[in-house]
C-alpha cells in the first residue's frame, strides 16, 4: 500500500503532483505559467523554469526519499508573490522505523526548535531553523534569464540572505511511509527583531497548510 500526503493550498498557488509522470507534470506546469507569452521570448525563462522545477523535484541522495509533490505561488495574492515553496517527501521503506512517538521523541530532544502538533493521524513534529542562503542564491540567478544590469543588482543585494526552513515529520499510518513537508521562506536582510516577526508569520502559515494536510492511501 502507498500512502500519499495531499496538502490543500490557497488561490494562487500551484501544488504540482509527481507521483506520476514527473517529466509530463513539470511540463505541463511550466507550458500552463506561460501560456499566455510568447513563445519565441519565453523559452529562456521557461527553460529557467523548468530546470528549477527538476531540481526542486530531487531529494538529495542522503535524504533517502521521493519528492511527491511541490508546491509554490503561482500568481500574486493581494498584490504580492511570497518567497516561498514546500516539498513533500515520502521516505523510503526502513529509513525510520519503531514506534513513532519514540522516534520523534528522539529527533525532539535534538532540536530546541521542535514543537509537537496533531494531525488526524496522529502525533507530527515541527521543526525550523533560520539559515544564510546567499551562495544557493547566487548559483541560482547564474542561470536566471535575467539581463546583465539586472544580475549584477540581484548579487550585490545577496551578500546575506537569511531564509526559513520548516520542516514537518509526519509518521506513517499504521504502518505505511512517513512523510516530511518542508517548507522555504525568504526573510530577507533585515534586523534580528524583524525577522523573528516574520519567521512567526511563516511559521503560522506553513502549521496552516500542514492542518490540511490528509492522508490517502493508494492500494
Amino acid at each position: 500500500m502507498t500512502t500519499t500526503l495531499n496538502i490543500t493550498v490557497p488561490s494562487g498557488w500551484t501544488r504540482l503532483d509527481l507521483d506520476g509522470n514527473r517529466d509530463k507534470a513539470i511540463e505541463e506546469a511550466v507550458e500552463k505559467a506561460f501560456a499566455s507569452a510568447d513563445r519565441d521570448s519565453s523559452a529562456i525563462a521557461k527553460h529557467w523554469m523548468r530546470s528549477r522545477l527538476h531540481a526542486a523535484a530531487t531529494a538529495p541522495a542522503e535524504a533517502q526519499a521521493d519528492v511527491i509533490s511541490l508546491m509554490y505561488p503561482s500568481a500574486p495574492v493581494a498584490g504580492v508573490v511570497l518567497p516561498m515553496s514546500a516539498q513533500v517527501m515520502r521516505l523510503h521503506d526502513g529509513v525510520l522505523t519503531g514506534d513513532p512517538a519514540r522516534v520523534l521523541a528522539g529527533i525532539a530532544a535534538g532540536d530546541t526548535s521542535a514543537t509537537p502538533m496533531t494531525l488526524q493521524t496522529g502525533l507530527i513534529l515541527r521543526t525550523h531553523s533560520v539559515r544564510d542562503v546567499a551562495e544557493q542564491w547566487s548559483a541560482e540567478i547564474e542561470d536566471a534569464p535575467l539581463d546583465a544590469d539586472a544580475r549584477e543588482g540581484m548579487e550585490a543585494a545577496a551578500e546575506r540572505l537569511p531564509a526559513l526552513r520548516v520542516q514537518y515529520m509526519i509518521p506513517g499510518h499504521e504502518g505505511s511511509a512517513w512523510h516530511i513537508a518542508a517548507f522555504s521562506a525568504m526573510l530577507g536582510d533585515t534586523s534580528a527583531e524583524g525577522q523573528g516577526g516574520l519567521a512567526e508569520l511563516y511559521l503560522e502559515l506553513c502549521d496552516a497548510f500542514i492542518l490540511s494536510a490528509v492522508v490517502r492511501e493508494d492500494a
